[in-house]
């Protein structure tokens, strides 16, 4: 499942707007996590 969500992502285009919201999204679940 995990590569199938992958090979989708990797299909996009990369100035897809929801690679900004993803990539937000992603630094601030990093974050969390270095705060535990």
């Amino acid at each position: 499942k995990l590569l199938g969500a992958l090979a989708s992502l990797h299909e996009l285009s990369r100035d897809n707007p929801r690679w900004e919201e993803w990539k937000l999204k992603g630094q601030v679940l990093l974050n969390q996590k270095k705060e535990d």
